[in-house]
């Protein structure tokens, strides 16, 4: 079963553009929702009129990760503990607010998550100020690009100046909300629809999709003054995120476009093999009769009673042995290689990998992963400089407060500086140490560039302050040199 025949499956809504029909697809495949199209249970056979239902035609009992594996092996290679870039900037008041609002804004989960949306090729981020009048708190969320549709700057292809959300609710749902619905209209479809500028957020009333003679749909065009908002920020609170590859405008190449056939294959195999496995703990009964039939022959068989037949009789279990089992699961394996190979995933087996490694060498074993995530860095690390300038150009209009105090105004020229793939061992730091100490003595590296080069990984906070304990702990030295020399306390001739 192929990805394109099930995708076939999906039916397009023709209010909307082709782009939504192909991200759906895709977010259901990595959500795993992708097979419930199909309908029929794995399980069953045969239709209630007896027709026989072919294996490519029931829902797989399982979906495999290993899509999900990779995406979130990159997350954490570029997010996670001891990963996430460390901020420098000119103003130390403002690299502080900065580290305050990382942790409060939550942005190591929200930009692992980030990348996990954009898998499918783009993601949306917010960020809204909320809170009291006089003290708005920065949140940042991320969600899926489907129905969404973006402006753009033309100065700017990557800056935002209008955003438009628009999708189909049911009328009942609709109720629920508070809104007043016809009870004829409980089944219908109704618009829902939100638009961003650089000034206003504005909500519409919710409107029953209808349509013209040429079939062109109606749209929501009426504020609702509940879900409407005024925050002149000056910018469109948004960020769109896309990802690097491909032809479209607004989506990049999805990550796992190359896996998807292999996964399909591996979903099927192993939810035959599944079936297999509960076939062999209930096989079919075959019985051979030379007589007469008992009256409750059905029952005695499909039961647990003890079965007795008539004399010629005989009874049998069509079982099956395990090699079939073996080679699934032998199949199986293979897969799973092609498919994370095929997605630049970890080629590494965790089962086979006893050996504590260097950090040297799990970037050499892990190359293809760490090239994905390279590649990823440079979308990431925008976005991630993109959420700072817009707080603190919001701090520039509005009272934004973050851990308790005001984020500060003007920019510092914020950067970011990535760590190593792999935190490295105790060897990797003497190697790096006896490296750097020959430099320095052969004159051709500064202590203070030295330090910066070692400050990673040993943890050094502040160059800065580093080399001035080096220079205090030097002086200290000579003077306890020069007072332990033996005439450092003769009086002189």
């Amino acid at each position: 079963m192929a990805f394109a025949e099930i995708a076939s499956l999906y039916e397009r809504d023709r209010h909307f553009p082709l782009r939504v029909l192909r991200q759906r697809i895709l977010t259901a495949f990595r959500d795993g929702s992708f097979f419930d199209v199909l309908g029929v249970p794995f399980q069953q056979e045969t239709t209630e009129d007896g027709s026989y239902v072919p294996l490519r035609k029931r829902k797989p009992t399982l979906h495999v990760s290993w899509v999900n594996e990779v995406i979130e092996d990159v997350g954490a290679l570029l997010f996670g503990e001891g990963h996430f870039p460390e901020i420098e900037t000119d103003s130390e008041e403002l690299s502080e607010a900065v580290q305050q609002l990382i942790e409060e804004a939550d942005l190591r989960t929200i930009m692992s998550e980030a990348v996990l949306r954009a898998s499918v090729g783009s993601a949306v981020l917010f960020i809204r100020f909320m809170g009291k009048p006089g003290k708005l708190r920065p949140i940042v969320s991320v969600t899926d690009s489907t129905w969404y549709v973006p402006e753009f700057d033309s100065a700017d292809p990557k800056k935002l100046v209008g955003l438009v959300e628009r999708y189909k609710v049911k009328g009942s749902d609709l109720r629920a909300l508070g809104y007043a619905i016809p009870e004829d209209d409980l089944n219908a479809d109704w618009w829902w629809k939100t638009a961003w500028d650089t000034v206003m957020e504005t909500g519409f009333v919710p409107a029953k999709v209808e349509t013209d003679e040429n079939g062109t749909p109606n749209d929501a065009t009426t504020p609702d003054p509940k879900r409407t908002v005024q925050h002149d920020l000056g910018f469109v609170p948004a960020i769109w995120i896309k990802l690097p590859g491909g032809d479209d405008p607004l989506d990049g190449r999805c990550l796992f476009a190359q896996a998807m056939d292999t996964v399909i294959e591996a979903d099927y195999q192993l939810s035959q093999l599944g079936r297999g496995l509960k076939y062999s703990q209930d096989p079919l009964k075959v019985v051979s009769l030379d007589g007469e039939v008992p009256a409750d022959f059905k029952k005695i068989v499909a039961g647990s009673d003890i079965l007795v037949l008539p004399e010629g009789g005989e009874a049998k279990l069509l079982e099956t042995n395990g090699e079939g089992s073996r080679t699934v699961m032998e199949y199986v394996s293979l897969l799973r290689r092609y498919a994370v190979r095929a997605i630049s995933g970890s080629p590494i087996d965790p089962e086979r990998l006893t050996v504590p490694q260097s950090g040297r060498a799990m970037e050499i074993l892990n190359m293809p992963l760490i090239q994905l995530a390279d590649k990823m860095r440079s979308v990431m690390g925008d976005v991630l400089l993109r959420i700072f300038s817009m707080v603190l150009e919001a701090s520039g209009k509005k009272p934004v407060f973050v851990g308790g105090k005001p984020f500060p105004k003007e920019s510092g020229g914020i950067r970011l500086r990535w760590p190593e793939w792999y935190p490295p061992t105790a060897m990797d730091r003497l190697q790096d140490v006896q490296a750097v100490a020959a430099a320095t003595q052969a004159g051709i590296m500064s202590t203070e560039s030295a330090l910066r080069f070692l400050s990673s990984r040993f943890d050094i906070d502040s160059v800065d302050d580093e080399l001035k304990r080096l220079e205090k702990e030097k002086n200290d030295n000579a003077r306890r040199q020069q007072r332990q020399r033996p005439d450092a306390n003769q009086p002189e001739a």
